[in-house]
């Protein structure tokens, strides 16, 4: 009753409650009738977001549509939405939103205009649509909807396939195809004599043989591009693997096909300088036959898989020391003149240069253990360069093929003071010609 007590003041300022802040759109890949858009929401402005999406909106009739990012997507950070089943040859405005409890915010908008498509509303009729044509003059062929083994047999007959469909014969001037806004579904007859549709696959055979097409863009919903899916297609230049698709395969003959593009949309493969790689860029999943000359591997590369190089028109390739492991065949019927391996390089794979007719020196690395069978088999080499000290284990195959044994014609140059080891060893005595060299 005679004292007052007080504690020290503590001063504080609370955080304000705002709306969220929504980033402008950005389109990472744009098809026919459809586009896939990124958006962030930058803040959340203190308070749980409850809704975020896009806003669709016809430029003509003001007409939209609201499409809303699923509950588990409403956190900070970037997301994606597909919009599809968009009208042909129509402006569309697409704006992304946010809200939380105290209101709703909206980004910048960005416009997009849908191209001229064909329209297919049922898996099979895309013959109907040109019924009585004797020819089609289109370069250009865009396509939506939902196709069948049918559709892509009537497909192959406009891109010169060589199968006839139910006794048509149209002149068709066909050579390019976007089938971005296509979902591959099973059914209908089979495309080829003998295979059948998969759902979302690009199944082997799908395009093969047909010699007219030039460029095609490949569905977005489609996750797997098989081997030889394109097999044989001469006349094939560009390649564009779109968002969905997740596995890659390589088709054989697409001497020439120079570039492999990625659309920006896809998490798994990467293109540089037309060469497809998986997303990180450290290992190589198809070089197209039709890029020739000197090639240099990105810095990031780890590893060089089976077959990488099969048939290419290069005829030098620069390894970085950061490849670790090179598969079977990896350089086989290439046009390779020379070729220096890494010296982390242990294992000189099987067939690794069978068949290159041109290849005239071949340099292995300090760290070279194993050198396997047939790795020189039907070459002319000339010149047989090795820095390892300790002669590497060969396979008893690994100097023979046609059209005659290397170890007659080829020099092997082998590091000073090494020669009398490699001399008594089994296989590498059997090399006539064994000269030392400072490396």
């Amino acid at each position: 009753s005679t004292a007052t007590l007080r504690s020290q003041t503590i001063s504080f300022t609370t955080l304000p409650n705002e709306k969220p802040v929504v980033s402008p759109p950005v389109a990472l890949s744009t098809g026919p009738i459809g586009i896939i858009v990124e958006f962030e929401i930058v803040e959340d402005g203190g308070e749980p977001v409850l809704t975020a999406g896009c806003d669709v909106t016809d430029a003509s009739t003001f007409e939209t549509v609201r499409i809303h990012l699923s509950e588990d997507c409403l956190t900070l950070g970037k997301h994606r939405i597909h919009i599809t089943g968009l009208v042909p040859m129509t402006g569309y405005v697409i704006t992304p939103f946010a809200s939380n409890s105290l209101g709703e915010a909206k980004g910048e908008s960005l416009e997009y205009t849908t191209k001229n498509t064909i329209l297919l509303t049922e898996a099979g009729t895309l013959h109907e649509l040109f019924a009585g044509a004797t020819s089609i003059d289109l370069s250009c062929l865009t396509i939506s909807g939902c196709m069948n083994g049918d559709d892509f047999r009537f497909l192959r007959h406009l891109l010169g396939g060589s199968e006839s469909f139910d006794g048509l014969q149209i002149d068709s001037r066909v050579t390019d195809i976007d089938l971005s806004d296509i979902y591959i579904v099973e059914g209908g007859g089979s495309y080829d004599g003998m295979r059948f549709t998969s759902a979302d696959e690009l199944s082997t055979g799908l395009f093969a043989d047909c010699l007219s097409l030039r460029s095609a863009i490949l569905p977005s919903s489609a996750t797997r591009l098989a081997r030889n899916a394109f097999a044989h297609c001469s006349s094939l230049v560009t390649l564009t693997i779109s968002a969905g698709t997740t596995s890659v395969m390589p088709s054989e003959d697409c001497r020439s096909l120079k570039a492999i593009e990625v659309s920006e949309a896809n998490c798994s493969f990467t293109s540089i300088d037309g060469v497809l790689f998986n997303s990180g860029a450290t290992g190589i999943v198809w070089f197209p036959l039709g890029k020739g000359g000197a090639y240099s591997l990105p810095s990031t590369i780890t590893s060089i898989g089976e077959n990488a190089f099969y048939g290419t028109s290069i005829t030098s390739i620069e390894i970085p020391s950061s490849v670790t492991a090179i598969g079977r065949g990896a350089f086989a019927g290439s046009a390779l003149t020379e070729i220096t391996l890494p010296d982390n390089i242990t294992n000189i794979s099987e067939g690794m240069f069978q068949n290159c007719v041109s290849l005239a020196t071949v340099r292995l690395g300090s760290g070279t253990e194993y050198v396997g069978n047939y790795v020189f088999s039907g070459t002319v080499l000339k010149d047989l360069y090795i820095s390892a000290s300790i002669p590497p284990y060969a396979a008893e195959q690994a100097f023979f093929g046609t059209p005659v044994s290397i170890t007659e014609n080829c020099v092997l140059h082998v590091p000073y003071g090494t020669k009398a080891v490699y001399r008594n060893n089994s296989k590498w005595g059997l090399f006539k010609q064994i000269e030392e060299y400072r490396h």
